[in-house]
């Protein structure tokens, strides 16, 4: 379930806030007696003046009204179909957002259509679960476990006690030595002939 579709169920309200270059963000609000009190309940920094919004956590960094604003609007879920956009009618602090609906918050100059609604669309039917991580993972490796144990067992010719009291002796290293014709390991073929091809 998307953060916005648990929002909405939890019959909280949803915030979605948008500047003119497309940067978005959205959070849940669980206070909302108005919009300015979703707004700021969804974690958003709102800077008024005179009633409008003018600059939200930061934006614009240069207020002018006479070019450009915050849009504000709403949406309410139905069902599995896209949720719409509606222009507010009313200002930020008179407006009554309902349990389980949507604020957009569309920053844009005033040249553009004044029913340029936010980008994003509440569509619970294009929720999907997100699919795993491409990240790769390290895959475990197997681990060794011995089956027996590492001292000799005992001969059947040899008592137990022979084993147990017998002195160790160090090994001695054998020499590597070259294989030729007279001192080949016995069972093992001789060459087979050169044929000189």
């Amino acid at each position: 379930m998307s953060g916005t579709t648990k929002c909405v169920a939890d019959q909280n309200v949803w915030v979605y806030v948008e500047q003119r270059d497309g940067t978005s963000k959205g959070a849940c609000a669980s206070r909302f007696g108005t919009g300015l009190e979703a707004l700021e309940s969804a974690g958003f920094v709102a800077k008024t003046d005179g009633g409008m919004v003018t600059m939200i956590d930061g934006y614009p960094t240069k207020v002018d009204t006479t070019q450009a604003y915050w849009s504000y609007w709403h949406a309410t879920p139905n069902g599995d179909k896209p949720a719409k956009w509606e222009s507010s009618q009313t200002g930020a602090e008179q407006a009554h957002p309902k349990a389980g609906s949507i604020e957009g918050w569309y920053f844009k100059a005033l040249t553009d259509d004044w029913q340029a609604a936010p980008s994003w669309t509440y569509d619970p039917s294009a929720i999907t679960t997100p699919s795993p991580s491409a990240t790769p993972t390290q895959t475990p490796k197997p681990t060794v476990t011995p089956t027996g144990s590492a001292t000799p067992a005992p001969s059947a010719t040899a008592p137990v006690s022979a084993i147990a009291t017998a002195p160790a002796t160090a090994l001695n290293p054998v020499a590597p030595v070259a294989v030729g014709p007279y001192n080949r390991p016995s069972g093992r073929p001789a060459a087979l002939p050169h044929t000189g091809v």
